[in-house]
């Protein structure tokens, strides 16, 4: 029998949440035996922080008990709120967070130091606890993604090899006005004039070869897929701290972070898109929207699609990506070698998984036991439980007097037994001394059976050591080993 505040926990049917759900039941007796599901769903109504909403189903009569819900409590020992079906939800909150990535090969970058040296791995939104802005080299922290959602992370994998894929390039510094400029982040087939800006290598090529490839390789929603990847590349006439100096920028279209990230500002960006090996997702690249003016996408800012562009063709969807700063970005990579001369390896891996899974579009299944009824396993492990009492028997059972029996006319009781079951009495020599069965018991649902101490003649058993198997139809037999002491009788009459 379900115990009140004895949680149970549900079996996860959908997707892979870190969250809990269980039920604490409160009155058996209400409880219905039926097959609930308790289905969660994104609230599109609250951005930040991700939010999500659950409902409560009975699926054997598929009545909807509860809708919209938002209370999230694993407090056990407080038995509060909306009872259903003599039950109680409890639903724990859980949020996504960004676990600490590991490196498959021998590591040439350095540890990832967010604040001092700007390297490690960052989630492009803000709408979990865990969120950081990222800074980049001569600019303030930049704002949040508004087109990525934490049900959207996944685990993701950079695999490094020579020219194993192709990346959009990204050009800091190189449009706009002199003071504009530096917090400009052009792809860059849209750069063509490099005056004063300092050289461009591969210039107007925005899709070019780098030496690593982004994978989503999540066994837990069952994904595996490659996606598109950026980098960002900056000029190299962009001012250091120190008067008279200059960053180590060296947009030659060939990925490499050198010995300082802050220096050389080449971040790679993993965007939530698949991997097209032609480059034409204009989402991550702007261009000729045929409105007579080509508009360039900017990696960190967004951009702003044209109004006349065909709605058809530039939808809600598209520009949901291009307005968002970080595009499509889901992460945003920093690495930085240890030494300038030693760089990845072909097949090494970095593994950015996640730490905890948010609630997206989960669904948490159970069933309860009517009016408190217990489960095969559960009825199992009662069988296993199976006991005679008392054992030894001295003489008389003192619960005699609860039952309107004279102390000397003692009984011993079988307790845990299941609805069926038969029990045979046997003396240390094999002979059958009582056979008892569901008749003997005090009702036919009842757990105990007594046996009064008699053989099948009605006449009182010896002293003496005595054996039952208790055997069930549905789960095998059980054999007790007992002591029976009578107590001494004076016969008046023979």
């Amino acid at each position: 029998m379900s115990l009140p505040l004895k949680a149970q926990l549900l079996r996860q049917l959908r997707v892979p949440s870190s969250g809990k759900v269980q039920y604490v039941v409160v009155d058996n007796k209400k409880l219905t035996g039926d097959t609930y599901n308790v289905e969660f769903f994104k609230n599109t109504a609250v951005k930040n922080p991700y939010s999500v909403f659950y409902r409560l189903t009975n699926k054997t009569t598929n009545v909807v008990l509860a809708d919209s819900m938002t209370k999230f409590d694993t407090t056990l020992s407080i038995v509060a709120g909306k009872v259903t079906d003599g039950f109680l939800l409890k639903v724990s909150p859980t949020v996504a967070s960004l676990g600490t990535p590991t490196y498959s090969g021998t590591r040439w970058y350095r540890p990832f130091a967010k604040t001092t040296s700007f390297t490690g791995v960052w989630y492009t939104g803000g709408d979990i606890p865990t969120a950081e802005q990222i800074t980049l080299p001569k600019n303030v922290a930049r704002p949040y993604s508004t087109f990525i959602s934490s049900d959207k992370m996944r685990n993701v994998q950079l695999r490094f090899a020579p020219n194993s894929g192709k990346a959009y390039r990204y050009l800091q510094g190189f449009t706009g006005s002199a003071f504009q400029r530096n917090s400009n982040f052009t792809y860059a087939a849209g750069v063509t004039d490099t005056v004063g800006k300092g050289p461009v290598g591969k210039l107007g090529e925005g899709f070019v070869d780098v030496p690593f490839t982004a994978w989503v390789v999540d066994e837990k929603y069952g994904e595996s897929r490659q996606l598109a990847v950026g980098f960002i590349e900056i000029s190299t006439r962009i001012a250091g701290d120190a008067s008279g100096t200059f960053l180590k920028g060296n947009p030659d279209g060939q990925w490499d972070p050198g010995d300082s990230i802050r220096m050389s500002g080449e971040y790679i960006v993993v965007f939530d898109m698949p991997y097209d090996p032609t480059g034409s997702q204009k989402q991550l690249t702007g261009g000729d929207f045929g409105t007579g003016t080509n508009v360039w996408a900017d990696v960190v800012k967004g951009f702003t699609v044209p109004a006349a562009a065909d709605p058809t063709i530039y939808d809600a969807a598209f520009k949901s990506i291009a307005s968002s700063p970080w595009l499509a970005g889901m992460y945003v990579v920093g690495l930085q070698k240890m030494d300038p001369a030693v760089f990845y390896a072909a097949g090494d891996t970095l593994k950015m998984p996640l730490g905890t899974y948010p609630y997206v579009n989960d669904i948490f299944t159970f069933n309860t036991q009517k009016g408190g009824d217990l489960t095969t396993d559960q009825k199992r492990a009662l069988f296993d439980k199976v006991n005679v009492y008392p054992n030894p028997l001295f003489a008389y059972n003192p619960q005699s007097s609860y039952s309107g029996n004279t102390p000397d006319n003692p009984y011993v009781t079988f307790t845990n037994l299941p609805n069926d079951v038969t029990v045979k009495i046997f003396s240390l020599s094999g002979m059958l001394v009582r056979t008892l069965g569901i008749e003997d018991k005090s009702s036919p649902t009842s757990p105990f059976l007594r046996w009064d101490l008699e053989n099948e003649e009605g006449l009182r058993v010896a002293s003496g050591m005595y054996l039952a198997i208790v055997k069930s139809p549905e789960f095998g037999e059980k054999i007790l080993k007992f002591a029976i002491i009578m107590p001494q009788k004076q016969i008046q009459r023979f």
